[in-house]
């Protein structure tokens, strides 16, 4: 019998040591996820919009674990977005319209950024195939990433 203060050679594991491990475990799951290409044709409004907000919200999180300003690009023209996993595209019959701080938009390309303290540029991305319509509303302040479902006339 050992007395409250002998070590009694039994061996284990810290719960700052178990956290600390399960941290990594997740960081390294996060990235191997984002490491995933977009693919590359939507089927659906709701499934792209489904999508690009993903991909938001991925370049959200690295900006805030990278400490560093992260920019998805959309090409309204090309019906193309280039984010943290790489890039991707928009069906071409879906209309793709962005609004957001001029500054944010370069000609036919809009880029909307994610900055380390979770903030974001703002902006709204609409698509839009039929009567089918997504808005896509990335909050300022927060960077709060939302889809919105809306029926158009």
């Amino acid at each position: 019998m050992s007395s409250a203060g002998e070590a009694t050679g039994e061996s284990g594991v810290t719960l700052v040591e178990l956290l600390a491990a399960l941290a990594i475990l997740a960081l390294i799951a996060g990235l191997a996820v984002s490491a995933l290409p977009l693919r590359q044709r939507p089927a659906s409004v709701a499934e792209a919009a489904a999508e690009f907000a993903a991909e938001l919200r991925r370049a959200q999180v690295k900006a805030m674990a990278q400490n560093t300003a992260v920019a998805v690009s959309v090409d309204v023209a090309e019906k193309t977005c280039a984010a943290t996993s790489g890039s991707g595209a928009f069906p071409q019959d879906m209309a793709v319209t962005v609004r957001t701080a001029a500054s944010g938009v370069a000609a036919r390309t809009a880029v909307l950024r994610f900055f380390p303290d979770g903030s974001a540029s703002g902006a709204e991305v609409i698509l839009i195939r039929g009567a089918d319509m997504r808005t896509i509303s990335i909050n300022w302040l927060s960077g709060h990433v939302a889809v919105n479902a809306h029926e158009r006339p």
